[in-house]
């Protein structure tokens, strides 16, 4: 699975699609004015992952009012950028788990699309999330790019963007990790840059 420069190699164990990348998230989700949905979706045998890649290496000019939680430099932050209707990583990736998780459910409602592995996987998870054993739901945001300084280490700047989307997901019962290539758990996956591999 691959999402800008990064290679990802999931667990055997886990069963993956692209979210935002499968057909029924593309021609009927996206109905809905403003839809989001994270990049991967993984399902274990009593976990769900749902991860949302920031490939933000070399392009941090850009990217870097993103880091900083609640928007607080969104408007003042210079970068080339059109920020309008846009949210720093603590506000996008809470609303694009919420809205996983409404495609989800609206998906295992519909019958017959003939798009089987999606429907199957929707069908399943909601299926999970009903059991007295709810599974355990991991939300990643796999974010790279340089952005440490020196008022803010990147241990620092990973940490208030956990703190402040765990805050924002606390409907939900889930765990929020930010990871990057150094910090990875290799719990789930195990994440390369891909023109380091070609090189080596």
């Amino acid at each position: 699975m691959i999402e800008g420069d990064i290679d990802f190699t999931f667990n055997e164990n886990y069963t993956v699609i692209k979210f935002d990348d499968t057909s029924f998230y593309r021609k009927r989700f996206n109905k809905l004015p403003e839809s989001k949905g994270v990049d991967f979706l993984a399902k274990g045998n009593n976990h769900i992952i749902m991860l949302e890649v920031k490939d933000c290496f070399g392009k941090e000019s850009d990217n870097r009012w993103r880091i900083f939680p609640n928007n607080q430099k969104r408007d003042t932050s210079p970068t080339p950028v059109d920020t309008t209707d846009r949210d720093s990583l603590d506000i996008e990736v809470p609303k694009k788990v919420a809205m996983t998780l409404a495609c989800l459910f609206g998906a295992s409602t519909k019958r017959n699309l003939g798009e089987r592995n999606r429907m199957d996987m929707s069908k399943e998870i909601i299926s999970m999330l009903n059991k007295s054993d709810a599974p355990n739901i991991k939300v990643i945001l796999f974010l790279e790019g340089e952005f440490s300084s020196i008022s803010r280490s990147t241990k620092m700047i990973m940490d208030n963007l956990m703190f402040s989307i765990k805050k924002k997901l606390s409907w939900l019962e889930c765990e929020v990790l930010v990871e990057n290539l150094e910090t990875q758990k290799k719990s789930y996956f195990i994440a390369n840059r891909i023109h380091n591999a070609i090189h080596d």
